[in-house]
């Protein structure tokens, strides 16, 4: 499950960086989407470890809103590469 995690988190950025690089906003817009999916993957695997006791709930409890808020905020970058 930790590697799972880790190339669930390591996607994320890479997956911003590839769209950035693409010719469309549609493109890029498409790439975000693939972000945001490996985003939820990390807040689901970040529950699991809570739920398995592979981590402590304090240190669950201070991802998940850090998690929240970078799911908010990507979400409404890619609601404005759309509507470009």
């Amino acid at each position: 499950m930790s590697s799972q995690m880790q190339r669930a988190a390591v996607s994320v950025p890479a997956n911003i960086a590839e769209g950035s690089g693409r010719p469309s906003y549609a493109d890029f817009a498409r790439f975000l989407g693939i972000a945001l999916g490996s985003l939820s993957e990390v807040d689901y695997y970040t529950l699991m470890a809570k739920d398995l006791g592979y981590i402590d709930t304090a240190t669950a409890d201070g991802l998940s809103p850090c998690i929240a808020d970078l799911h908010r905020m990507m979400t409404r970058f890619r609601a404005t590469v759309i509507d470009r």
